[in-house]
């Protein structure tokens, strides 16, 4: 019997909504965590909040 894998989202900027590098399981918590866009003209930092009821 396979074990079942949680979906996984991608995190998107909130400025240009450029895909970051960075995957969240749909069982995902977190607060300040500080990433930069990798978007050829954006290059802003943001901080990926997730709370328990954001991605489910």
């Amino acid at each position: 019997m396979k074990p079942i894998k949680p979906k996984k989202h991608k995190i998107l900027c909130p400025h240009c909504s450029c895909p970051t590098p960075i995957m969240a399981d749909e069982n995902a918590v977190c607060k300040g965590i500080y990433v930069k866009c990798k978007g050829a003209h954006c290059k802003k930092e943001f901080e990926i909040k997730i709370n328990e009821n954001e991605i489910k």
